[in-house]
């Protein structure tokens, strides 16, 4: 994918969640770095969940919505879910 991590260690359960733009700039409270392209498209084929992050936001700035409520839109609903 390019984008950094590959993956997320997990908060526990008494830890505030960070938001979204807090994980992409791994700002204080935040257990990875900050994200960022690492790669030059189609260089590597890896898991990023740096990626997905990215994506959620972008999809939220789009939407102008939450992502919970574009996935059960566009995804979940559709699929019968």
């Amino acid at each position: 994918s390019g984008i950094n991590p590959g993956g997320f260690q997990g908060y526990p359960r008494n830890v505030p969640m960070p938001t979204d733009l807090d994980v992409l700039r791994g700002s204080a409270g935040v257990d990875s770095p900050a994200i960022e392209v690492i790669a030059a498209p189609n260089e590597t084929l890896a898991y990023s969940g740096g990626g997905y992050t990215l994506a959620e936001v972008a999809l939220q700035d789009i939407f102008n919505d939450e992502f919970a409520h574009i996935m059960q839109e566009w995804i979940l609903e559709p699929a019968g879910m």
